[in-house]
């Protein structure tokens, strides 16, 4: 598949399909690792129809895995422009904050997404975040937030039972990690 060099201000039917099999390409280069073919067709996505959201959170999500933090992060910020409740974009561009060093604002974007999706992964991620800066309280909250989004999400309890252990609160810890 060949990738356009410019595009038409005016998106056409021609320019959505076309744009629509480029994201469709990218999805599958994403979930097939071939992160460069993934970023790539996104970016062709985008230049027939600039600023999709769910273009730009998918762009974000290989950047990151690329080590592209700050190219990830341009990308979703510009995502969560045109869809503030976007839980994967805040995740991503958490993702991007937390290997900026970016702490404070990652922790805030993490529990974005965590609020917005209620899934398990951006409350692991916010109680990895909160123990890298040696907070394991609040982590421990973090991590009860993820195992009640998803009680089958293996690595919050791990990540929980471990500070239990490390902070002598072996009954509970057993409880984490039986």
């Amino acid at each position: 598949m060949s990738f356009p060099t410019d595009a038409s201000p005016t998106p056409s039917q021609d320019a959505f399909d076309r744009a629509r099999e480029f994201f469709a390409t990218g999805v599958q280069m994403l979930a097939s690792g071939h992160l460069d073919k993934a970023e790539q067709a996104f970016l062709a996505s985008l230049a027939l129809l600039p600023d999709r959201a769910s273009t730009l959170t998918n762009l974000a999500a290989v950047r990151v895995r690329l080590g592209n933090p700050a190219g990830a992060l341009q990308v979703a910020e510009q995502a969560l422009r045109q869809e503030r409740k976007n839980g994967d974009a805040w995740f991503h561009g958490a993702e991007a904050l937390a290997l900026l060093g970016r702490h404070q604002e990652a922790l805030q974007a993490f529990a974005n997404a965590g609020q917005l999706n209620n899934a398990a992964m951006p409350w692991y991620r916010h109680g990895q975040v909160l123990q890298d800066l040696e907070r394991d309280e609040e982590a421990l909250q973090s991590y009860e937030r993820a195992i009640a989004a998803d009680p089958a999400f293996p690595p919050a309890w791990t990540n929980n039972g471990n500070i239990l252990r490390e902070h002598s609160r072996l009954a509970e810890a057993a409880q984490a990690l039986r």
